[in-house]
């Protein structure tokens, strides 16, 4: 399995490297789709060759031809391994191997791993098409064998459209199975209705029992191989226990507490203009990673500038633009996602580090160095810049009014529009009216004002409640009504 793993990983690499060109991955994807057609047209001995491989490869072509080189091996894959599940169940069933040797044993077969794994791997979409055309195909396969056939291929579409609704809010590996319950019951439902059969039925609900234990073990197959960023992965990467928020916890409690605010005000920004806030909540945490590299040259983690004191400034430049690569280092160590490390690499972009660059300007030192970037590529690495460099700005007020949070994050995005860090990112105007507006608010709940327990502050409240009753009317009031009533 694991050599098999490492294949799977060089052939992804070589069709993603630039030397690839655009014509030859179509020329793969077209090559793909043609072997499709050539095993389920040789799995369907009862109709013309010819038909079957034009037919199913017409299909292919026409519905799948705008996808990406991955998703076009994915599909071919799933496809390829369902036609010849499917006739070598009918060959058993012919030849009786089987114990469960009669056309019976087609309702047993999990085909909701398809559904419950596809909606996660490619788009979904061409998760919808492609789960509704293998039933299609699949009764020219096995409905030689009995007419009933023709019920399981429609409990396998109608009851696949119904589990997509709830696949979507699945965050957890363990839902899959509350979905396989509800994908069973209502095509055990369908059958019936059918059918009237009901052994039919109950290997139907047995088949949903069995699929979410596959499914699991698929889906955690593609992650890992591929690097695909599905809602159990991010829920994985996000557990606080991983070792490497682990490490920066410990190493740098500052910097991992930024890290969790952040977080919790990008999902809000990201939730706010439709990107992907689950993926950018993750990035977050993992976003500042380099710097438990060197933890003492970051001062949410010493409260000072003491080490910065020891070096000059060219040297405390690099040194802070340093955790970028540090971060990137650290990810690639630790298997991370590629789509996680480019927020690492991104989040900075090809600014500069401000501070520093300041500082060397009052005290005329020559100094010109910059994040090595990129620049932001996608609306969630622009969202993770703004929000990254607004929580640190607020953080330093000494009062924090809305007024003032506004303006400080205002600044923020002018300042990275002027240095062209969105030009290569799908951004809009709107948009980064939207992404303030929504971090304005959140960063102004995370810092509201908070009551002071100094004595000034305790005199200060004293003194006002003597100005009024104990209904909280003034004082002058008050002894206006008592007047009237006497």
């Amino acid at each position: 399995m694991k050599t098999f793993a490492n294949l799977l990983k060089k052939l992804k690499s070589k069709l993603e490297t630039k030397d690839v060109t655009e014509k030859y991955q179509e020329f793969y994807k077209y090559a793909l789709y043609i072997i499709n057609s050539f095993v389920f047209s040789a799995s369907v001995p009862a109709l013309p060759f010819h038909i079957t491989f034009l037919g199913s490869l017409l299909i292919y072509v026409f519905v799948f031809s705008n996808v990406a080189i991955r998703d076009s091996i994915i599909i071919s894959g799933y496809s390829i391994f369902f036609f010849l599940s499917l006739f070598g169940l009918k060959e058993l069933v012919l030849e009786e191997y089987l114990a469960l040797s009669t056309y019976r044993i087609f309702f047993i077969f999990p085909y909701f791993i398809i559904p419950s794994t596809l909606f996660f791997l490619i788009e979904r979409k061409k998760a919808t098409y492609l789960c509704t055309i293998l039933p299609v195909f699949a009764i020219g396969i096995i409905d030689q064998l009995n007419d009933s056939i023709l019920s399981v291929s429609l409990s396998w579409i109608f009851g696949s459209m119904l589990s997509f609704p709830f696949l979507s809010k699945s965050r957890r590996r363990f839902s899959l199975f509350k979905v396989a319950s509800i994908y069973g019951v209502f095509g055990a439902i369908l059958l019936m209705v059918f059918k009237g059969g009901i052994t039919e039925s109950a290997l139907f609900i047995l088949s949903a029992i069995i699929s979410p234990f596959i499914s699991i073990s698929v889906l955690y197959f593609f992650e890992r191989v591929f690097n695909i960023l599905t809602p159990f992965y991010l829920f994985d990467l996000q557990d606080i226990e991983h070792p490497l928020l682990v490490q920066l916890r410990q190493r740098a409690p500052g910097t991992f507490h930024h890290s969790l605010v952040v977080a919790d005000i990008a999902y809000i920004a990201a939730k706010e203009v439709g990107a992907n806030a689950e993926l950018v909540r993750c990035a977050a945490l993992y976003h500042d990673i380099g710097k438990m590299v060197r933890p003492e040259y970051f001062i949410e983690n010493v409260g000072g500038m003491t080490a910065h004191m020891k070096i000059n400034i060219p040297m405390s430049s690099k040194l802070v633009i340093r955790h970028v690569e540090d971060g990137e280092k650290l990810a690639r160590s630790y298997s991370l996602p590629q789509r996680i490390i480019d927020f690492i690499l991104e989040h900075h972009g090809t600014t500069y580090p401000e501070y520093f660059v300041k500082a060397a300007k009052k005290l005329d030192i020559q100094l010109d160095s910059r994040y090595p970037g990129p620049s932001p590529r996608s609306l969630e690495t622009v969202i993770m810049m703004i929000c990254d460099s607004s929580e640190a700005a607020v953080r330093s007020l000494e009062e924090y009014k809305v007024e003032k949070i506004n303006e400080i994050i205002s600044k923020v995005i002018k300042s990275k529009l002027e240095q062209g860090q969105f030009d290569n990112a799908p951004v809009t105007i709107q948009q980064l009216k939207r992404i303030q507006e929504a971090v304005v608010k959140a960063l102004t709940d995370f810092y509201h004002l908070r009551i002071s327990y100094d004595e000034k502050s305790i005199e200060k409240y004293i003194e006002m409640k003597k100005q009024t009753n104990i209904n909280g009317e003034d004082k002058e009031i008050s002894e206006q009504k008592r007047k009237k009533t006497g």
